[in-house]
């Protein structure tokens, strides 16, 4: 159980309304008739022959990746596709190159992340509620600062939720091999959603418990704060880590939603605090940052800190 903060607690990843998929078979009542052209006696357009098995739009998918998990669930060359998808992470004025679409209904309920690590260009990827659907969730890349230029994304779906997975091109310069993997992944428990707040934030890890793997990045930690942050804008974001009246020595680091594995991580390793990582987002890219205190071995440090969000 974690401490309980003087703070609001939200959770990072939240669960998403899934479609509809079976509406209850009743005769219309009134002056409504059967419209569509199945055999049933209901009032949607489709053209089954059940008794209504309607599900979210996949037609624009390349192919069906059915519940598939694993590494490598689908591969390509990009330049075998055509264009027919615009990313929203893509950057002002971009609209992306050939992409590849996949429809991929879920398995069970709970956080599944989605990347192309080993793919041979520079892509972007993103899920869509159907083909007519919103876009649920967009990355470019996985970190621009360190020229990590595959993407990853993290999200919560309910048992049997279909999405369309698309992985696109940067640009019409952008193409290679692909390659999707698809896991499943622990849901990370947060302390509070700080929104897209900037400038100064004030905490405390005194009393927390430790929520994520203490040896991420190299750097033994544990005692964690995790919170949600939404970019306000396209940006490279500076988070800056600093004690306050304490020599706590602290680790940095970032995370995406359902990610536990870190994508930018700091120790200042002076002790002390001092972390400074950068990350590229764009508008609306919501992160994990993550708080911890420094583990040699005898039990991980912790105190109240200041942190610095800035442009």
């Amino acid at each position: 159980m974690r401490a309980i903060l003087p703070i609001l607690v939200l959770s990072s990843c939240w669960l998403t309304n899934a479609e509809l998929l079976e509406k209850a078979d009743i005769p219309p009542t009134g002056g409504d008739a059967d419209t569509d052209t199945d055999t049933d006696t209901d009032t949607d357009t489709d053209t089954d022959t059940d008794a209504d098995t309607d599900t979210t739009d996949l037609d624009c998918a390349d192919s069906d990746l059915g519940s598939a998990v694993g590494n490598n669930v689908t591969d390509g060359l990009s330049t075998d596709h055509t264009d027919d998808f615009v990313p929203d992470c893509n950057g002002a004025g971009q609209i992306g190159g050939t992409d590849a679409a996949f429809a991929w209904t879920a398995p069970s309920a709970g956080c599944f992340t989605f990347d192309t690590s080993e793919s041979a260009y520079d892509t972007v990827l993103y899920l869509l509620d159907g083909c007519s659907g919103d876009e649920l969730i967009c990355n470019d890349d996985v970190n621009a600062s360190d020229l990590i230029t595959t993407s990853s994304v993290g999200f919560v779906v309910e048992a049997n939720q279909s999405v369309v997975v698309v992985i696109d091109a940067k640009d019409d310069l952008a193409s290679g091999t692909y390659q999707l993997d698809i896991n499943p992944t622990d849901i990370i428990e947060t302390d509070f959603d700080l929104g897209s707040q900037i400038g100064t934030q004030f905490g405390n890890t005194d009393g927390l418990d430790t929520s994520i793997d203490p040896r991420i990045c190299d750097y033994p930690s544990g005692n964690d704060l995790i919170v949600t942050w939404t970019a306000p804008s396209s940006a490279e974001w500076t988070f800056a880590l600093n004690p306050v009246g304490t020599d706590f020595d602290s680790v940095l680091s970032l995370h995406r939603q359902c990610t536990s594995e870190a994508f930018i991580c700091d120790d200042a390793l002076l002790g002390g605090g001092g972390e400074n990582v950068r990350a590229t987002l764009f508008e609306g890219e919501e992160i994990l940052i993550r708080i911890a205190g420094y583990d040699a071995g005898g039990g991980a440090e912790s105190g109240p800190f200041q942190l610095d969000i800035s442009m």
